[in-house]
């Protein structure tokens, strides 16, 4: 288990080694402050869970980035999983934009061709999965008091709605793809 404690370090320091040194240690990320002071009094403390690292991260509010640049300094694919435990935060993943609150969590893969295939993969799984319920439920799936119909609604716009569409990000996907010296293993890890 590794444990990094900003607070730990002069107040005029902490910020310079959280963005120089933490938001590196995993992924990197660029992060930018949403109040000011002198101080950023946060921590990360780190276990490894099987095959996947779990990160538990108290710190001050701000704004980080895994853009284009940040994109190119990453070794490996990887998916971030957050699930909020206190406070909020607000994610932003092309032109998804999500506020995630204590109990729910957002997922988002790290590289751009995981991004386009998350997309895709999920607007049409969800769709499937849900009239696979329908199917199940039967006739009463319909009633306008039950859920399932409000959710294949949500399921069947998602992609209007999101600002995309699954053709849309295909050919996105298979433009990425077709870049010269675009190496197909670096989204997996094993470039």
């Amino acid at each position: 288990m590794a444990i990094w404690d900003v607070s730990r370090l002069p107040e005029r320091e902490q910020f310079d080694y959280w963005h120089e040194v933490i938001c590196r240690a995993f992924v990197p990320l660029t992060p930018s402050r949403k109040e000011r002071g002198a101080g950023f009094a946060s921590s990360v403390e780190m276990r490894a869970l099987a095959e996947v690292n779990r990160a538990r991260i108290r710190s001050q509010a701000q704004a980080t980035r895994h853009g284009p640049r940040e994109v190119s300094d990453t070794e490996g694919a990887f998916y971030f999983l957050n699930l909020q435990l206190e406070g909020r935060c607000h994610t932003r993943q092309g032109a998804a934009d999500s506020v995630v609150w204590p109990g729910q969590f957002v997922l988002h893969p790290s590289g751009p061709e995981l991004a386009l295939h998350a997309k895709v993969f999920g607007s049409e799984t969800a769709v499937e999965v849900i009239n696979d319920l329908v199917k199940v439920v039967g006739v009463t799936a319909y009633d306008e008091n039950f859920p399932l119909v409000r959710h294949l609604m949500d399921a069947l716009s998602y992609p209007v709605l999101e600002g995309s569409n699954v053709g849309v990000r295909r050919r996105q996907l298979q433009e990425l793809i077709r870049t010269p010296g675009y190496d197909p293993l670096s989204a997996s890890g094993l470039a």
